[in-house]
């Protein structure tokens, strides 16, 4: 089924993005997302003092709150308020969902690695067009071992990337 907007069968992508283009995207629950799961996902990576410009959705409330930031609530409906607007925000949605067209077959169980690979692949955009870029990629995908990163060191998650303020 393809069903539009936000719905149980669809697991959620937190985004945050600032003014100089540094951003966190990270996976959050199935449907709309929890506070408790935005605030541990934002809670290291938005500076106290920042200013949060953001839909209106009921469970940001209580990040803001833990948070403790101004925060700029753009109206249902509406593009903009004082001058604000979600566009940035809009643009980082457009090339998560660009990087995941033509894949077939994401596991939920890897979204995270793939949203990291989309954060390396932003950042490093010569490398990742190389052919041994490809290749190499292409190598570690095919490994039919059935190691996961918990074999090998449970303490660390791979895909996990912290930013700290």
């Amino acid at each position: 089924q393809n069903r539009r907007g936000i719905s149980k069968d669809k697991i959620g992508i937190a985004c945050a993005i600032d003014e100089a283009g540094n951003y966190v995207v990270h996976t959050a629950d199935r449907g709309r997302p929890t506070s408790s799961t935005l605030i541990d996902i934002f809670k290291n990576s938005i500076c106290p003092g920042s200013i949060v410009i953001s839909d209106s959705q009921r469970s940001y409330h209580q990040l803001m709150d833990a948070l403790n930031i101004k925060w700029i609530k753009i109206p249902s409906g509406e593009k903009s308020k004082d001058g604000y607007t979600l566009e940035m925000v809009n643009r980082l949605h457009d090339r998560i969902k660009a990087f995941f067209r033509g894949k077939r077959n994401v596991m939920t169980h890897y979204l995270q690695g793939y949203l990291a690979l989309f954060q390396y692949s932003e950042l490093h955009t010569m490398m990742i067009g190389s052919k041994m870029f490809q290749d190499e990629f292409m190598k570690i995908n095919n490994i039919l071992s059935g190691i996961r990163n918990k074999d090998i060191c449970p303490e660390i998650n791979l895909y996990k990337t912290l930013y700290e303020c």
